[in-house]
């Protein structure tokens, strides 16, 4: 299944990847590229309630 997701939507994988190797201050301004009307604290309170 991840794979399927993978050739179906690549730019999404890509960032996927990105974020793994990026560090913080750099992973919410990827994020808003795909999710444009996101809110920073709404993000950190998603991350820590997921960690």
């Amino acid at each position: 299944m991840m794979l399927a997701v993978a050739r179906e939507d690549a730019a999404l994988s890509q960032y996927l990847v990105s974020e793994v190797l990026q560090t913080s201050a750099h992973q919410f301004p990827m994020l808003q590229e795909f999710f444009p009307t996101a809110k920073r604290f709404e993000w950190k309170q998603a991350v820590a309630v997921s960690a």
